[in-house]
This record gives C-alpha cells, sequence and structure tokens, in this order.
C-alpha cells in the first residue's frame, strides 16, 4: 500500500511539474505573470473606487473587500475553466497504467490553487500596509475604532 501511494505521489508530483512548465514557460517571467494577473484586477478595483469616492459598506476597507472578494472568486473560476479541459489536453499521457484521470484533474487544480494561495498571502500582505498606514496616519487604532466610519486597526494593536 506504501509503494502505491509513493508511485501516485510521484505521477502527481512530475504532473503537476510538466504543468507549471506548460503553462508558465521555462522562463520564471510566466510565473510572475500569473501572480501579477490577479493582483492588478484588484488594484484596478481599489483606485476605480477611490476615484469614485462612495461611501464603504459596513465600514470595511475596500481593498480588503475586494481581496477577499475577487481572488476567491477567480481561485475558483480559475481552477474550473483550466481543469475543464485537463483529460482531453493530457490524452496521450493516460496510456500509461500509473496515470490516471484523477491525476490529471488533481494536478491542474493544485497548481491553479497554489499559484491563487500565492497571490492572496502577498495581496494580505499589501493590505495589512496599506490600511495600517492609512490607520496610523488617521490614528483609528483600535482603543479609538469604536464605531467610526472607515476605521479598521491591525490585528497587532
Amino acid at each position: 500500500m506504501n509503494r502505491v501511494l509513493t508511485v501516485q505521489g510521484r505521477v502527481l508530483w512530475a504532473l503537476m511539474l510538466r504543468e507549471m512548465a506548460t503553462r508558465f514557460g521555462s522562463l520564471r517571467t510566466g510565473y510572475v505573470f500569473a501572480l501579477v494577473e490577479p493582483a492588478s484586477q484588484v488594484i484596478i478595483l481599489y483606485v476605480v473606487h477611490l476615484a469614485i469616492v462612495t461611501p464603504t459598506p459596513h465600514f470595511i476597507p475596500m481593498f480588503i473587500f475586494f481581496i477577499t472578494g475577487v481572488l476567491p472568486w477567480s481561485t475558483f473560476s480559475g481552477t474550473v475553466r483550466r481543469v475543464q479541459g485537463a483529460v482531453a489536453a493530457n490524452q496521450a499521457l493516460l496510456m500509461y497504467p500509473q496515470v490516471s484521470g484523477l491525476d490529471v484533474v488533481l494536478g491542474r487544480a493544485i497548481v491553479e490553487i497554489a499559484t491563487m494561495t500565492a497571490v492572496l498571502a502577498i495581496m494580505a500582505g499589501l493590505a495589512l500596509v496599506i490600511e495600517g498606514a492609512r490607520c496610523r496616519k488617521t490614528r483609528c487604532w483600535p482603543s479609538s475604532c469604536s464605531g467610526r466610519p472607515g476605521c479598521w486597526a491591525p490585528p497587532w494593536g
């Protein structure tokens, strides 16, 4: 049983490496573009919101609002879109007895989810910097933040 899991793990790892090489290319710029594309969507939405100057819903900082809305949706829709064609695109690999359709689908899904998790981590750090700086500027720390519109305090207090 342990040998079977080891072989399946190696197959899945090889499929993930193949998927990353196919999708992002041999240069690192492909992976950087995969990180920058969803981040730019969030930043563009935030800048448009700042230009329109609309009130924030429920006093939630809009940058965080966009991160928690756009990135999960991009993860879901991107994963579904990429997984749909996984079996058809890797038909030749399915001739090997170790490779199953589920392995191909899981390989693509894991690569997509890992990429979007990296984007989410980067954007969450950026949100702490942006909102923390705004909060320091307006002096809205946890003790003075009770009920003030647009007031958010970083978790470190």
